[in-house]
């Protein structure tokens, strides 16, 4: 990613550590997701509410589905259809249960329908190379504690 680590130690003081990192990164809350085996992250400044519901609860709305939360009808649509992703099981019992996650952009509110809600964590984003920046879903690339990297939703992209 760029940037440098300083050190300092000194006996019976402590030991000091400096980060510094390249302007056109951000540090930023972010909800982290899966999807099958990858796992995604959002801004949780787009981030309404997350729970988990029955699939029974959804309802036929427009060409998909929605839920009624709070007397709020949320279209919800899912993250692995939104990004293209493959091999995924579309076909739920009335009893199965659904994470969702709740977001707002533009003044829009969707429900996004995920695997698994992972944690919350800080990230380091870095946004994406120019030859990459046509991809609207994605607004940037992390690197998780665990060396993975994780692609950062865009949500005025998806919403």
């Amino acid at each position: 990613i760029g940037g440098t680590i300083n050190i300092c130690s000194e006996s019976g003081k402590g030991t000091s550590v400096k980060i510094r990192v390249p302007i056109s990164m951000s540090l930023t809350d972010a909800l982290i997701v899966s999807v099958g085996e990858r796992k995604f992250a959002f801004p949780m400044s787009c981030v309404l509410q997350t729970f988990k519901t029955e699939y029974k609860h959804l309802t036929a709305f427009r060409n998909g589905k929605a839920i009624v939360r709070n007397k709020i009808i949320i279209p919800v649509r899912y993250l692995s259809d939104m990004i293209e992703l493959s091999n995924t099981d579309r076909h739920h019992c009335p009893e199965d249960i659904l994470s969702l996650i709740v977001i707002q952009s533009k003044g829009n509110v969707l429900g996004i329908c995920v695997d698994q809600v992972v944690k919350r964590d800080s990230l380091l984003v870095k946004p994406l190379a120019n030859y990459l920046s046509g991809i609207r879903e994605f607004a940037g690339a992390a690197l998780m504690g665990d060396g993975s990297v994780v692609l950062v939703i865009d949500p005025m992209g998806i919403v």
